[in-house]
Formats: C-alpha cells, structure tokens, sequence
C-alpha cells in the first residue's frame, strides 16, 4: 500500500523506493542490483534493440517517444527483479496482437542476456536473464493461444472466475482478459509458473 512504502537503503547510497522494504534490501544485497544498474540495464537493452535489423522496426511502429517507455520499463525491472511493487501497467494485452514469431524471442532474448552480462554483477546477470526467459516463455504462450483461439483480430470479452490459493493448484495462465489489469504482481504470477497457485484462471 502506497502509505507502507519507505526509502530504504543498506548504505547511505543507492536508495530504493520498494513497497516491499526488506525484500527489496535483501534482493539487493544477495545479486547486486540496484535502480541504477538496472536503469542502465534497461537503456542499453533497449539501445540494442532500436539498431537491431529484426527487433527495430517492430518497436519503431509502436513506440515514437522512448522517455516514457525506458522510464516504465525501469519500474518495470524494479518490481521483477527487487519486488518493489512500482511498475501497475499493463504489459500482455500489449504484446498479443504483436507480429512477432519465436525467433524475435530468441533474438530480444540474447540481446537481453548481452546487455545484463555486460552491466550486471555475475548474480544479478543470472538473476534477471532466468526472468526474462520466464516472461519471454509467457508473453509467447500467450501470444500463441490468442492466435489460436481468435486468430488475429481484437481479444474479444471473456468471462474469468477467481480461485483461492487451494483451488488453483499446478494452473497455468495462458490468455488474459484486456480488461482486467495484468500488471507486473499477475505477470510475475504467470512466470514463476503460479508456485502452486494463481490469481485468475478461465
């Protein structure tokens, strides 16, 4: 909650607003990782892939002002990587009606792996890349089933149901309805492969 949130830091420098303090402090300290390197991260990842022959042109089409974008991407790495909790958007419904094949996956995937091997510590690397390949492997799971079920045209409305935790045991998420808020809380949901439980089902 927005009244729970407090500056932490483990030394007076870097500070890291997180909802989640003591989560965040000890993500930070076992990989490394901070809002500055992860900035970092996110503006060289995305350098790469604005020049890249494949990816370029699939973000140019979509996106003409990068500030806002690099910024929520920032936020978006914060609450993956160090559960701060900042990032409420709505990153699936984005991705499903994108002309993107398994291959783009493998490419954004290895320039992401560049880019953290580059600027991350060895642990904070491997820590990010393992999540990008989990959101990497959902974003396209989910991509595929829209497909598949409605081929190319607009998600049309659906009905979900909640589940409690004992009533979702080993689901999987494989679409969402655009107008419920898939925010970095389901998408981490749907990457860690739901630990057991989830949030939304059909």
């Amino acid at each position: 909650m927005q009244q729970d949130r407090r500056t932490l830091s483990a030394h007076p420098e870097p500070q890291v607003v997180s909802a989640r303090p003591a989560v965040t402090a000890d993500l930070m300290a076992r990989t490394g990782l901070d809002d500055a390197i992860l900035a970092r991260l996110v503006h060289g990842f995305y350098d790469r892939v604005r020049v890249d022959p494949m990816l370029g042109p699939v973000f140019a089409h979509r996106i003409t002002d990068w500030g806002p974008h690099l910024a929520k991407m920032v936020e978006f790495w914060s609450s993956v990587a160090l559960m701060t909790g900042r990032y409420h958007g709505q990153p699936m419904p984005k991705h499903l009606s994108l002309p993107v094949e398994a291959v783009h996956f493998d490419r954004w995937l290895t320039l992401f792996r560049q880019t953290a091997e580059e600027v991350c510590t060895p642990v904070g690397a491997a820590w990010v890349i393992e999540r990008a390949e989990r959101i990497a492997g959902s974003i396209q799971m989910n991509i595929l089933d829209f497909r598949n079920s409605y081929g190319r045209a607009d998600l049309p409305p659906r009905v979900w149901r909640h589940h409690s935790r004992s009533g979702c045991q080993g689901r999987r998420v494989v679409a969402v309805d655009t107008r419920i808020p898939c925010g970095a809380a389901h998408l981490c949901l749907i990457q860690e492969k739901l630990a057991g439980h989830c949030g939304i089902s059909r």
